[in-house]
C-alpha cells in the first residue's frame, strides 16, 4: 500500500473523532434542511473551488448557484478543475436518482462568523453533495424524484464537535488532497487532538490515527517550505505530494522560491501533455535546473544570501518573541488567548507560526541524527 493510500484509508477511525453515534443513528437522526440555510466551511482542508475569490463571494452574500455557475464556466478552460467539475455533475446525476445515501453533516453557525441572512448553519461534511443539490436547483431538477433540489439531507452535530478531523478523515477517504491541503489538514488535525492540553500532542499520535509513518509525515510537512508562489501553483493545479516530492525534498531547491515555481511549472506541463511526470524525471530535471542556478545560467531571487546574518536576526527576533510572551501576567495571556480565539485572521498566523516551528524543529532533529 502506497503512503497516500495509507493517508486515505482512515474512514473506521471516524468515530474516533467527534462523530457521535453510529452510521444507522446518523441516517435515522437526519432531517431535510432548506439547502441555502447551510455554508461550507472556509477553514476547511479541502476547497472544492481551488480559489479563494468563490469562497469570499459565497460569504459576501452573492447565491451559490450563480458562484457555481461562474467557476464552472471557468473550469472549462482548466484540466485540473474540469475534472472536478465533471466529477461534481457525475455526483449530481447519481443524487438526482438515488437521493443522498449519507446525510451531510453540520454544526450551529459560530457566533463570530459572519453569514449572509438566513444562513445560520456550517457544514462539516459533505461540501460536494452540498454543491451537488447547488448544481440541481439550479437546474430546476429533483432529487431522489421526489423532493426539491432546494433541501438537504443533513444531521446536526454538538456545538463542541471535533470538526477538523472529521472533515480531514472524510476527504482522505473518497479523494486524494493536494499536497497544501494534506499539511495544512495535518497541522488542524493535531491542533485538534491537542485541545485541552498544555502543549500540542507528540506528533506520533497524529501518525498512529492516520495510520502513516514518519517519514511520511515529514514529507508532507515540508510542502510548508516552499514560497507562497509555489503552494498557489500547487492549489491550483491539484498537485498531490508524490507528485513534487523531489521538490520538497530538495534541500538547495528549498532556498531558490524562484527555482520552485519552474520546476512546478514544468511538471504542469508535462501531466497536461500526458507526458512522463515521474519523481526520476523531476529529479533530473531539478538537478539539471540547479546547474544553470550554480553556474550562472539562471540567477536566483538572492544570488549571494548572507545566511549568517540571516540566521541571526532570526534567532534574535524568536529571542525577543518568547521573552514577551514569558512576560505576560495570567491576566493578560487570558485576555490574549481570548483576542485570538475571536481573530479568526489571528489565529490563523497564530497556528501557521507554529506549524513553521515544528517544520523547523524537525528539520534541526533530522541534521542531528545525520551528524
Amino acid at each position: 500500500m502506497s503512503d497516500e493510500s495509507a493517508f486515505g484509508s482512515i474512514i473506521g477511525y471516524r468515530g474516533r473523532l467527534g462523530q457521535r453515534g453510529s452510521d444507522q443513528r446518523e441516517k435515522s437522526a437526519s432531517v431535510r434542511q432548506p439547502l441555502y440555510s447551510l455554508r461550507p466551511d472556509p477553514d476547511q482542508p479541502r476547497n472544492l473551488f481551488g480559489d479563494a475569490k468563490y469562497q469570499k463571494r459565497l460569504w459576501n452574500g452573492d447565491d451559490p448557484r450563480d458562484v457555481l455557475r461562474d467557476w464552472m464556466v471557468a473550469a472549462e478552460n482548466h484540466a485540473a478543475r474540469k475534472q472536478s467539475a465533471d466529477s461534481l455533475r457525475h455526483l449530481a446525476a447519481t443524487i438526482a436518482e438515488y437521493d443522498l445515501i449519507q446525510p451531510i453533516t453540520y454544526r450551529t453557525l459560530p457566533d463570530e462568523m459572519l453569514a449572509p441572512n438566513g444562513v445560520d448553519k456550517l457544514i462539516v461534511t459533505g461540501e460536494r453533495r452540498w454543491w451537488a443539490h447547488v448544481l440541481l436547483d439550479s437546474e430546476n431538477r429533483e432529487v431522489g424524484g421526489m423532493f426539491s433540489a432546494d433541501s438537504i439531507k443533513a444531521t446536526a452535530l454538538p456545538d463542541d464537535a471535533k470538526i477538523r478531523g472529521m472533515q480531514l478523515i472524510e476527504n482522505l477517504s473518497r479523494e486524494g488532497l493536494n499536497a497544501v491541503e494534506r499539511a495544512d489538514g495535518l497541522s488542524q488535525l493535531r491542533a485538534e487532538m491537542s485541545a485541552g492540553q498544555k502543549k500540542p500532542i507528540a506528533w506520533t499520535e497524529v501518525e498512529k490515527r492516520l495510520g502513516i509513518d514518519r517519514t511520511y509525515r515529514w514529507r508532507i510537512q515540508q510542502v510548508d517550505k516552499l514560497s507562497a508562489g509555489a503552494k498557489r501553483l500547487i492549489v491550483e493545479y491539484g498537485l498531490t505530494e508524490n507528485a513534487i516530492r523531489p521538490i520538497t525534498t530538495n534541500k538547495e531547491l528549498q532556498l531558490l522560491p524562484e527555482m520552485q515555481e519552474v520546476a512546478l511549472k514544468t511538471l504542469i506541463e508535462w501531466q497536461n501533455s500526458d507526458e512522463d511526470s515521474g519523481n526520476r524525471r523531476l529529479t533530473q530535471y531539478i538537478t539539471q535546473l540547479l546547474d544553470k542556478v550554480q553556474g550562472g545560467g539562471v540567477k536566483s531571487a538572492e544570488s549571494t544570501p548572507d545566511y549568517a546574518a540571516s540566521t541571526q536576526k532570526t534567532v534574535s527576533r524568536i529571542a525577543s518573541a518568547v521573552k514577551a510572551i514569558r512576560g505576560l501576567d495570567d491576566g493578560s495571556r487570558l485576555y490574549l488567548a481570548n483576542a485570538l480565539a475571536t481573530d479568526q485572521k489571528a489565529h490563523s498566523a497564530l497556528i501557521d507560526l507554529q506549524r513553521q516551528i515544528e517544520v523547523l524543529l524537525e528539520e534541526v532533529n533530522v541534521v542531528g541524527r545525520q551528524h
